[in-house]
């Protein structure tokens, strides 16, 4: 049993289009963070880490050199304000990566910068 009210307000966006128009804005929004992230950690931790722009999704792979022990920054990272939840690999695992899901779908820009300030210094913090 559906919420007729819900599906009428469904259908009706759908029928005048308002609905692609959101995911067209929405599609807009997250292309530029994802390109915005991108080339924010070009810039700032691209000799750190390795990571490919997906064409699609709301996260960035990361991949660190084995050098780097990603639960401490991790934990650095935490300390100051940032956090990772789920999709977090290391060597402690199964899987033979160094690696986490950077999430960028929720930040704005402003975000964006300030996070990946608080991974490059956590991650400088921790290889000196």
């Amino acid at each position: 049993k559906g919420d007729g009210f819900t599906e009428k307000v469904v259908s009706a966006l759908i029928q005048n289009g308002e609905l692609s128009r959101l995911i067209q804005k929405a599609n807009k929004l997250y292309r530029h963070r994802c390109y915005f992230l991108a080339e924010l950690l070009k810039a700032e931790i691209g000799e750190l880490v390795k990571f490919t722009r997906p064409n699609g999704g709301m996260a960035i792979w990361l991949q660190f050199s084995n050098e780097f022990q990603l639960t401490k920054i991790i934990e650095s990272a935490s300390d100051r304000g940032l956090k990772f939840n789920g999709s977090v690999y290391s060597k402690g695992t199964d899987a033979h990566y160094n690696a986490l899901r950077f999430g960028f779908a929720s930040l704005n820009d402003e975000e964006l910068i300030k996070s990946v300030g608080i991974l490059k210094a956590s991650i400088y913090k921790l290889s000196k």
